[in-house]
Formats: structure tokens, sequence, C-alpha cells
């Protein structure tokens, strides 16, 4: 590459500094290893099982960003949130973390609130575990109006700790609380309910929580309002402008509702964004 190609090259990287490689990087690697094209290297798999469409990614789409995000994310305490394996390059995570732990208890009336779960499965899972824990019973009832993956995921992790995990129907688009009130039992644990639900529908939480609270004897005080012991959020991980410039692939769109947090933990330990 001669000195000027390279001054062409630098500038075309400064135009994409978010593109891995530029046109004539790709060009020389695809020299080296001795094929003229991209769809040479995929020479060995069979035109019969290859993607004939655009590949479809829910979440990556076109979207409007407030500017007040970039003027956030820009912010130094948020810019530097990328893992908490050193103490001096997490301060952004704890930042971000104790932000929204204190918004939540306001909002919730909750006296603590965790943010250190994988995500919002993960953290519905250890929520039904807690459960047992602080009840020894072996049972958990969970709404079929609860996305569909929170319940995979559970059912994953319960199996192994001996869980028994019930499933309470839906009516009409949201939990069936005659069908939650006969399947209750001396057994019951905790119930998991989703709020909204996995069809955007509001959900009768405190009548709910009403309904399990005199079966389960060591059930916390309620927080103001909607009458359960704790709850699970969702909370999006930090991420830098660059990273919000553009749709994230495989970074699929959360299911209406209110979901467990996805954030790394200020105890360290990877939490994977």
């Amino acid at each position: 590459m001669t000195a000027r190609s390279k001054s062409v090259d630098v500038a075309v990287r400064a135009q994409h500094k978010y593109i891995p490689a530029t046109e004539a990087e790709r060009e020389e690697m695809l020299k080296t290893v001795g094929v003229s094209s991209v769809e040479e290297l995929f020479a060995d798999i069979p035109a019969a099982v290859r993607l004939k469409r655009p590949l479809r990614l829910p979440g990556a789409y076109d979207h409007y960003v407030p500017s007040v995000v970039w003027h956030l994310a820009g912010r130094g305490e948020f810019l530097t949130a990328y893992t908490p394996y050193q103490a001096e390059l997490m301060q952004g995570e704890l930042q971000a973390g104790y932000e929204y732990q204190s918004m939540l208890c306001a909002l919730t009336a909750m006296d603590v609130a965790n943010a250190s779960m994988y995500d919002g499965a993960s953290a519905t899972a250890e929520a039904a575990v807690m459960a047992k824990d602080l009840t020894h019973r072996d049972e958990v009832l969970i709404s079929t109006a609860v996305h569909p993956e929170y319940r995979q995921v559970l059912h994953t992790y319960t199996v192994p700790l001996g869980i028994h995990l019930r499933e309470v129907p839906y009516r009409n688009g949201i939990t069936d609380l005659g069908a939650l009130a006969q399947m209750l039992s001396p057994r019951t644990a905790g119930v998991l309910i989703q709020h909204p639900n996995f069809f955007g529908v509001l959900e009768d939480g405190a009548a709910a929580a009403d309904l399990a609270r005199p079966l389960v004897a060591r059930s916390p005080e309620p927080p103001r309002g909607l009458g359960r012991g704790y709850r699970v959020r969702r909370r999006p991980a930090p991420r830098r402008p660059s990273q919000l410039r553009r749709p994230v692939p495989g970074h699929a769109r959360d299911a209406p509702g209110v979901h467990p947090p996805h954030s790394g933990s200020a105890g360290g330990g990877h939490r994977g964004h």
C-alpha cells in the first residue's frame, strides 16, 4: 500500500469510524486468503440452505432518539459504564445503577431495589427462587400472560432446584384470578405476574396479591398502592453514543410490560451488556 493510498484509507476510516474495515482493507484481506470476493468464502454452503431474503432482526429498526439521550450518554460517569472487572473503570456503571435503584425505590415505595440481574428472564427466575427460600415451599405459580421466553428460562432455572411450576391460565388477555384462587395451596411460595403483561394489558396486581398473601405467611409487607411483596423490572444497559446511533443487531425489542433489570453488577463478576 502506497503512502497516498494509506492517506486515503485514513480519510475513509475517519468518515466511517464505526466500520471495522475499509473497502481497501477488505480487498487486501481477500487477496491474502486467495479469493476474489466475500461470496467465495461461503462457497461450501449449499445454495439451498442459504437465506435468500434480508435478515429480519426484531428491535433493529430506525427510531427517534431524543437529543437529551446524547447529553446524558456522553457524560463521563455514564460513558465509562462498561464492565465491573476493574473498580476504576466501572464508575459509570455504579452511577447508573445508583440512579436506577433510587428511582425505582421512589416509584414503587420499596425499601431497596437490586440492579445486578443478567436480564428480565433470569431476574424472574431469581424472584421465584427467593420466594422459595423465604417461605420454604416448593411451588410457584406463574401466569401464562407472562412473556413465554421468561417462562422458558424460569423452567430451566427451577427444575434442578426442585421448584414445582404451575401455569395460571389467562382470560380475555389478563390472568384468570378465579383460576389463580383455585390453584393456590399451602405449597405455594409465590405468584408471578407481569404488569403490563405480554399482551400489553394491565394486570390487577393488588387483587392477585390479596389472593396469595393469606397463604404466603412469610410474605413481606407490601409497598403502597400495589400489594406485592417484591417486584422485578428490566433496566436496559447504558450505551455509549456510538452504540445508540444505529440499530443494534440482535438486540430484540422488549415485549410490553414491567421487566426485571438488565445491567452489570456493582459487586463484581461479568454481567453482559
